[in-house]
C-alpha cells in the first residue's frame, strides 16, 4: 500500500451492509419522541421549582451593630501576657527604627 491512499475501506462506507430496517427506524423514532417528551417535562419541572424559590431575605441592611455586649467579661488585670517596656500604646502602630550606633 502506498502512503496517502488509506486502508482496505478507504472511500467506502464502513458498515455498507448494515441497511436499518423498518422496525429499527419506527424503534429510533419512538425513543426520540420519548425523550423529547421527557426534556420537556423535566424544564417545566424545572422551571416550576425556580419560580416558587424565593431567596432568603438579607439579616439586616444598616449599619453593623457593636461585636462586644454589655454581658461581656473584662479581661481582669495581672493574668494576661506581660507587656514588653517601651511598646506601642494600644492602638499605635508598630514603627521599625534602627538601633543608634554605640560610640
Amino acid at each position: 500500500m502506498q502512503p496517502g491512499q488509506g486502508g482496505r475501506h478507504a472511500g467506502r462506507g464502513a458498515h455498507r451492509g448494515a441497511a436499518r430496517t423498518e422496525a429499527q427506524r419506527a424503534e429510533a423514532a419512538r425513543v426520540a419522541a420519548s425523550e423529547k417528551q421527557l426534556a420537556e417535562d423535566m424544564a417545566r419541572d424545572r422551571r416550576r421549582a425556580e419560580a416558587a424559590h424565593r431567596p432568603a431575605a438579607a439579616g439586616s441592611l444598616g449599619p453593623a451593630r457593636p461585636a462586644a455586649s454589655a454581658t461581656a467579661k473584662a479581661p481582669s488585670a495581672g493574668k494576661g501576657k506581660d507587656k514588653k517596656k517601651g511598646g506601642a500604646a494600644d492602638g499605635e502602630d508598630f514603627v521599625a527604627q534602627v538601633p543608634a550606633a554605640k560610640t
